[in-house]
């Protein structure tokens, strides 16, 4: 995810030249199998926290980091998330002190919670987003090369069934709206998630994920 997270440091503007960024883990996803860590090592000795790392304003570093989240959550490997990152903590991680736990009272932080939740949640029950994670079977892009708009998209597949459904998120603007995949609407979300039928394809079960600037 390092790649990833310089890619998501840059202005929404200036993404365009840096996609290959965000497209070049998939040349080796399936080498190993791997575990997509934002850890504790991103988060001390200066590198600042994940929502301190986001570009613009405050709404903005939090629509940033809710699409960040996201991609991660549809990309190929085991996850990991280290504590404090799940909420938003504005201080790098010190071990001498707890976890921010008051910015919860806060809206903003309360809803990138919330997201997480529902990212794991809907991670447990779409079983192409972790069924096929160390295969190349589990994955298909739909298009990797549109960079002008920012947007990637691609398909997860699982053994089974087939639902294709559609995770929209990216380049973020004050005064967006969207919901999340469990469909209860939260007033900070960054992404769009939605259902959508799909033809049943030969492997199965299968997840469409889309990133895009809105």
């Amino acid at each position: 995810m390092h790649d990833m997270l310089e890619y998501i440091k840059q202005d929404p503007v200036h993404r365009r030249w840096h996609h290959n960024q965000v497209t070049f883990s998939m040349l080796y996803a399936f080498t190993e199998n791997f575990v997509l860590p934002f850890s504790h090592d991103e988060v001390v000795h200066g590198k600042r926290a994940m929502l301190d790392k986001m570009p613009g304003d405050l709404w903005q570093k939090h629509a940033n980091l809710r699409s960040l989240y996201g991609y991660m959550f549809a990309h190929p490997g085991k996850k990991l998330l280290f504590m404090g990152s799940e909420f938003g903590q504005w201080r790098e991680w010190n071990y001498d002190t707890s976890l921010d736990w008051h910015l919860l009272q806060y809206a903003e932080h309360q809803g990138l919670r919330q997201w997480v939740q529902d990212l794991n949640h809907t991670y447990q029950r779409e079983s192409s987003l972790h069924e096929v994670d160390f295969d190349y079977t589990g994955f298909q892009w739909v298009d990797c090369c549109d960079n002008e708009n920012s947007v990637m998209s691609f398909l997860r597949r699982a053994k089974g069934r087939c639902r294709g459904w559609t995770t929209a998120s990216g380049c973020p603007k004050a005064g967006g709206t969207a919901s999340s995949s469990t469909a209860t609407a939260h007033a900070t979300a960054a992404a769009t998630w939605a259902t959508a039928a799909a033809p049943t394809p030969s492997h199965g079960r299968c997840t469409a994920s889309t990133i895009r600037c809105r």
